[in-house]
């Protein structure tokens, strides 16, 4: 309950809250392909995203970033949302490949850091299905025992 208070991984999850990994990749080979290509296409959307918030001369001086305009700043959220999407689906992807090449992890358990963005039609879904996929994976390599934690009985 402490790494997963919405219940992922315990009888009372959500249905659909994880997103499985496609039938596709039943072998490893097929499944390590597969993230270097999206770590490859990840990539290069990092390095635009970057390159545009360098070559912004709002985000490069202390102007105001409302000085460009309406158009403008909606390029500027975009950028960064790509900036940031990219660069945790690139260090998802770098994880998986080497947790499945080393045999440590079988493919099923690295689904799409995100899901798909065809399901994130409503609030709900979008959070559920998409952003807080980082949030129900536990980091820790052992299990930890709750009495040893001060404050649980």
């Amino acid at each position: 309950m402490i790494y997963s208070p919405r219940g992922i991984g315990w009888s009372f999850k959500a249905e659909n809250s994880v997103v499985p990994v496609d039938p596709r990749h039943r072998t490893r080979a097929s499944f390590i392909a597969s993230r270097l290509r999206w770590l490859l296409s990840h990539y290069l959307l990092f390095d635009a995203a970057t390159l545009y918030m360098r070559c912004n001369p709002a985000l490069l001086s202390g102007a105001s970033v409302t000085s460009q305009g309406y158009i403008i700043q909606c390029l500027n959220v975009a950028a960064a949302f790509c900036h940031s999407y990219a660069i945790l689906t690139c260090i998802h992807c770098v994880l998986a490949v080497l947790a499945v090449s080393v045999n440590f992890d079988e493919p099923q358990a690295w689904p799409q850091p995100f899901g798909h963005w065809k399901n994130a039609y409503t609030i709900r879904k979008f959070w559920g299905c998409g952003i807080s996929f980082f949030g129900t994976t536990s980091l820790s390599l052992a299990p930890i025992d709750p009495s040893v934690i001060p404050g649980i009985q």
